[in-house]
């Protein structure tokens, strides 16, 4: 039940490098990144461009 909490599942997606894209946020500065900079909005790449 806890994983399915909102909190928890944008937790589980800050700094992840692996599986879905939509589910990676390599970076996160702000609220808004969770829904602007995932790896899938970005293209796939990672904050250092490679």
């Amino acid at each position: 039940m806890i994983g399915e909490r909102p909190a928890v599942r944008r937790g589980r997606m800050v700094n992840r490098v692996s599986g879905d894209p939509a589910s990676q946020l390599h970076e996160r500065h702000d609220a808004s990144d969770f829904e602007t900079r995932t790896q899938d909005k970005l293209g796939g790449k990672d904050p250092a461009g490679t």
